[in-house]
């Protein structure tokens, strides 16, 4: 991730020099290097696609940049599917990519409207944006005609699949109507009608249509949509309430001031695109690019390092902005000027810069999570497709959804919840089983997935978020249950096992039987203080067996109770109580 994203510095700077000129270019890529939103994403455990997002983002629209200007220049250039391949190698790097995808297409559709009505011949640039469309769908295809991770053989959101195909030859269609406009100043009706019904069939009539129309909603209900499994992660938590409450000193550390100018900037930009009649593809592309990465972070805080970049190009035009307002006062004093101004933007920030050297994840994640996870992996019986879900595997792990995927790739045990949420199977059960109250409904979870070992951690802040997820699964019909019982955070499953060890206990009023199928096996040697129960480990494995039946006399209606004194593996000393009725 280092390396990527100092390549990353070096394309703002080759992408705000072909936007703006070689000055901003340089202030871009002085800007992108110190701001918040592009660092989160570049530090060396950030394996995820994230940090080649912005890479991508900025091949796309630095190639298009660059064929449109060639183009221009001349008319009869060969076409070239360097575009075309940076947005297929896009999605399949990130099926976030049709963000850049729509940027891209859409740019050159408002760049062909204004020049039609300016009575310019867009022709050229009209069957360029057909081709680059054609080209990327052709480059996509196989990998869904071969059905490459049998996944592709749908018309899906979620996955490379047919849908990424439609996608592009509903825009390349539109290039076409677009140069029909540009050719013959009307469409003619015989054509409109045909568009219209075809697009109907498509959307109304035909399956493929129709799974289209959903995909694409559901794609746009993950940037604004409410989901409870989405809200529970940080990053996709709105930046202005990161932590539920309004929080404008966040963004502006984040982002810098620059965010809050980024509005006025794209007034100005506009009115100077106006001024030049609508001519300017550049200026047109910086508009839809700024205007989309300034308003994501609003609903899903993930994109700031998307934001970052059109940020920083911003901030390179306000400091060649304001280099051309005092230049008059002599190059050196307007140079200084304007990096004073841009210092004093970029101030709030510094405090998350000097808490660069501290930033790491939290102990018990690098030593006691690591030490559980290496004991699933020595301790327990292996199994097979832990890591490729082709068959049933001989039994599972179930645990937060958080830790599903260390789970799979460090403990090389198969995971009833992924990483993945609700994209796989698991998220529901594993969210009901932490906090059901009723320990039949719970057992039947464990024994319907096969569920062998239980990894806990502390949740209890979470538990609410967790019922709101068991709640959305059962209004999507996606998780099933004999019933729906209230919800009692400190009688839930997760409650009696990493507070009490399955063991009984009173909470104020009720009386909490213990659980007798559930095996204390593993607890990791550090922990935390609870004022409601002592101390805790940070992580628990239980083992769910059989049980056993302890069989005796007593006079009728008298309460029985059993008790065993027990030793965990750290050699903690606890006291496993269960009562019954005779």
């Amino acid at each position: 991730p280092p390396v990527l994203s100092s390549f990353t510095v070096f394309m703002v700077y080759a992408v705000g020099k072909r936007l703006f000129g070689k000055t901003v270019g340089f202030a871009s890529a002085f800007i992108i290097a110190l701001l918040p939103g592009h660092i989160l994403y570049s530090f060396v455990s950030e394996l995820d696609h994230h940090v080649a997002e912005p890479m991508v983002s900025l091949a796309i629209f630095s190639c298009l940049l660059k064929e449109i200007e060639s183009l221009e220049r001349r008319p009869k250039k060969i076409f070239s599917p360097i575009t075309g391949l940076w947005m297929a190698t896009g999605i399949l790097i990130w099926r976030g990519s049709l963000i850049f995808w729509g940027i891209a297409l859409l740019s050159l559709a408002v760049h062909m409207f204004f020049g039609t009505r300016n009575r310019e011949d867009t022709t050229k640039v009209t069957y360029y944006a057909m081709k680059v469309c054609l080209s990327s769908a052709a480059l996509l295809t196989p990998a869904c005609l071969f059905d490459v991770w049998q996944t592709a053989g749908v018309v899906s959101f979620n996955v490379v699949s047919w849908f990424h195909i439609i996608f592009l030859l509903v825009f390349a269609l539109l290039y076409y109507l677009l140069s029909l406009i540009a050719t013959r100043r009307t469409i003619p009706i015989p054509v409109a009608f045909g568009f219209f019904s075809l697009l109907s069939i498509l959307v109304f009539i035909l399956p493929a249509g129709r799974k289209f129309f959903l995909e694409f909603a559901s794609g746009l209900a993950v940037i604004g949509g409410s989901d409870p499994w989405l809200d529970s992660i940080s990053e996709l938590r709105p930046m202005l309430f990161p932590n539920g409450k309004l929080d404008l000193l966040h963004a502006t550390e984040t982002l810098s001031i620059i965010y809050w100018l980024f509005p006025v900037l794209l007034i100005t930009q506009f009115r100077k695109w106006k001024r030049d009649n609508f001519s300017s593809f550049g200026c047109c592309l910086f508009l839809v690019w700024g205007a989309t990465f300034w308003l994501l972070p609003l609903f899903r805080e993930r994109y700031i390092h998307l934001t970052a970049v059109a940020i920083a190009i911003g901030g390179g035009l306000i400091f060649s902005t304001i280099s051309e307002y005092t230049s008059k006062m002599g190059k050196v004093i307007a140079k200084g000027a304007a990096g004073t101004i841009l210092l004093i933007l970029l101030f709030p920030s510094v405090p998350f810069l000097a808490r660069i050297p501290g930033i790491a994840l939290p102990s018990y994640e690098r030593y006691d999570l690591q030490a559980a996870l290496k004991w699933l992996r020595e301790t327990t019986p292996k199994t097979s497709y832990f890591d490729n879900p082709a068959q049933v595997p001989e039994y599972g792990v179930i645990s937060n959804w958080g830790v599903g995927a260390l789970i799979n790739y460090v403990a090389q045990r198969p995971t009833v919840a992924t990483n993945f949420g609700w994209e796989t199977h698991g998220l529901f059960e594993s969210a009901a089983f932490l906090t059901l109250s009723d320990p039949n409904l719970a057992e039947r979870i464990l024994l319907d997935n096969n569920v062998r070992y239980i990894l806990l951690n502390e949740l209890s802040q979470n538990l609410p978020r967790l019922k709101e997820i068991v709640d959305f699964g059962l209004k999507k019909d996606r998780l099933k249950l004999a019933l729906v019982p209230s919800f009692h955070p400190y009688m839930t499953m997760y409650r009696r096992l990493y507070d009490r060890d399955g063991s009984s206990y009173e909470v104020p009023g009720i009386k909490v039987e213990g659980l007798g199928n559930y095996r204390l096996v593993y607890e990791s040697p550090n922990g935390f203080t609870s004022p409601d129960v002592g101390f805790l480990s940070y992580y628990k494995i239980f083992e769910y067996v059989p049980g056993a039946i302890v069989r005796g006399k007593a006079a009728p209606g008298k309460d029985v109770i059993i008790q065993l004194k027990l030793r965990s593996n750290t050699g903690r000393m606890f006291i496993y109580t269960n009562a019954s009725r005779s």
